[in-house]
């Protein structure tokens, strides 16, 4: 009885390292939620702007754009590819994030299996948390080529 205790005790100390990646995952959804968030909020506001824009110009007693208004809508075009862009890389990075969840929540499922089973689980539990990384690595991948869009679209937009 007391070997059962201690084989399981061992495995809930294994399965605490995975745990706290699972923590720094969970903050990192968060990080990128928000940041998704306020993606969607800037294509609402875009997007509603050039509707309005597209409503005055189907009205019979519309005036010609300006040249402003020409600018402004050249520049919310571009602005509305960056946020799709942005949107899209978003989402890839939060889908590598939840698959990297997945995989340490199969390591620690897969640890105490093994723990109880005495099977020899190492090379699921090697090759769980290896595709655990690299799927994080690609989120983090993803988030930094979102960041790095983001920036240079603010950068484009930035008036003088």
């Amino acid at each position: 009885m007391e070997s059962h205790l201690l084989t399981i005790s061992h495995a809930i100390q294994l399965a605490i390292a995975p745990v706290f990646v699972l923590t720094a995952v969970a903050h990192l959804l968060s990080v990128l939620s928000s940041r998704l968030a306020r993606i969607v909020d800037r294509h609402r506001v875009v997007q509603a702007r050039a509707e309005m824009r597209e409503e005055m110009e189907s009205l019979p007693s519309a005036t010609p754009l300006s040249r402003h208004q020409i600018h402004q809508k050249e520049e919310d075009e571009i602005e509305m590819a960056a946020l799709h862009l942005r949107l899209r890389l978003s989402y890839l990075a939060i889908f590598f994030l939840v698959l990297s969840a997945l995989f340490i929540c199969m390591v620690v499922v897969t640890g105490f299996v093994g723990a109880l089973t005495q099977a020899d689980t190492s090379l699921w539990l090697a090759g769980m948390f290896i595709a655990s990384m690299i799927a994080m690595i690609i989120s983090l991948g993803l988030l930094l080529r979102e960041v790095y869009v983001a920036v240079v679209a603010g950068k484009m937009h930035r008036r003088p």
